[in-house]
């Protein structure tokens, strides 16, 4: 896609992804960019994924904050991604162990950057997974006042974790 929209447009395009795997009852994840992973157990923020980004960088640095970091004027420059000249960073983790209660949600930043951690935690805890995707895209549309970016997201909730005996014998 990046090859065949660079022979059709004038910019070059650039993307982000989040890949998720189960494998023997863990969590695995890859991501590149500034679309992340979240990772929550009984509605509370356990883990999310560290943005490829110049305001991400900074924050990580101590010269900026999580308030300062929404407004921030170069809060869309990606210090890695997919499509660039220079090879991509690919951060990658995994879960220690998964438990019923567990929720994942993969987003992009027209989604993330609407909510609060624990906002998140609450739509995903307190509603079913499609509920909480369209009060996510919803909530998101009504906070960004018609200057939004696109919103892409995956929900994963675990009501109860399969054994690992049953994940390999589907």
């Amino acid at each position: 896609v990046i090859r065949l929209t660079r022979f059709t447009s004038e910019q070059d395009p650039h993307s982000t992804v989040v890949v998720f795997m189960l494998f023997d009852g863990q969590a695995y994840w890859a991501h590149c960019g500034d679309s992340r992973l979240y990772h929550f157990r009984d509605g509370k923020p356990l883990a999310r994924s560290l943005d490829h980004s110049l305001v991400g960088e900074l924050q990580r640095k101590g010269r900026l904050d999580e308030a300062a970091a929404l407004n921030h004027p170069q809060r869309n420059v990606l210090l890695s991604c997919l499509g660039s000249d220079r090879l991509p960073q690919i951060n990658h983790g995994c879960t220690s162990s998964l438990a019923g209660g567990d929720s994942f949600l993969i987003c992009s930043d027209g989604l993330w950057a609407y909510f609060s951690d624990q906002e998140l935690a609450d739509a995903l805890h307190s509603r079913k997974a499609r509920e909480a995707a369209q009060f996510l895209i919803d909530e998101a549309r009504v906070r960004a006042e018609g200057y939004g970016d696109n919103i892409s997201l995956a929900i994963i909730n675990f009501v109860e974790v399969p054994a690992v005996a049953a994940i390999a014998n589907s």
